[in-house]
């Protein structure tokens, strides 16, 4: 009986580790993909004239991360000197056993010191 309930344990700890091995990269891109955000956000307060270009740009700094997102995801709000991005998007994990989506929404505000 100890047997059986040492190889339970065993399955029960490596079921829970292929979960994380699952779950854990989508999270650490998300959390890669919010540094870049901030940074875009505090790039492009001082470039008004570039809005209209900043979904794009957001794509493309978005797949060097690794996260897959479309220009229409990007919302982009300047409201006098402030600027606000943000970014909802979905994640499909494909657990074999109960596959799931992850939604995640990357939001950030920027002040322009100067104005």
């Amino acid at each position: 009986m100890a047997k059986v309930k040492t190889l339970l344990s065993v399955l029960v700890l490596l079921g829970m580790f292929y979960g994380l091995y699952l779950v854990l990269p989508t999270y650490w891109a998300d959390y890669k993909f919010s540094r870049v955000v901030d940074d875009a956000a505090v790039e492009y307060t001082y470039k008004p004239q570039e809005d209209a270009k900043l979904p794009d740009v957001m794509v493309e700094r978005a797949a060097a991360v690794g996260v897959v997102i479309g220009p229409k995801q990007v919302d982009v709000n300047r409201r006098g000197p402030e600027l606000g991005i943000v970014v909802t998007y979905t994640v499909h994990i494909d657990n074999p056993l109960y596959p799931f989506d992850l939604d995640f929404k990357t939001a950030t505000k920027n002040h322009d010191v100067m104005k």
